[in-house]
């Protein structure tokens, strides 16, 4: 681990690229985050060249709203319209 900051702001997230040595940002070609996208836009404008991965947690967690929600409405939407058509 590299750097551990407070906040989920984009000025707090910031603050990385401004503490961590310009030496050590260069060799850096991995970032693991959540899938914030004020993070997701530092990383890339600061360090074009690396590789971002989103942690599992996040990602199901981003899926279940999305999809499984969506499929949730869907098959909720359906049972009512049969109940109504009975």
């Amino acid at each position: 681990m590299l750097w551990v900051g407070k906040g989920r702001a984009m000025k707090d997230f910031e603050k990385f690229f401004e503490d961590v040595p310009s030496d050590s940002l260069s060799v850096v070609i991995t970032v693991a985050m959540d899938m914030n996208a004020s993070y997701n836009k530092l990383v890339t404008k600061h360090l074009p060249k690396a590789q971002i991965v989103y942690d599992r947690f996040h990602m199901q967690s981003q899926f279940d709203r999305d999809v499984l929600g969506a499929v949730r409405l869907d098959e909720a939407r359906r049972l009512h319209q049969q109940d109504q058509g009975c």
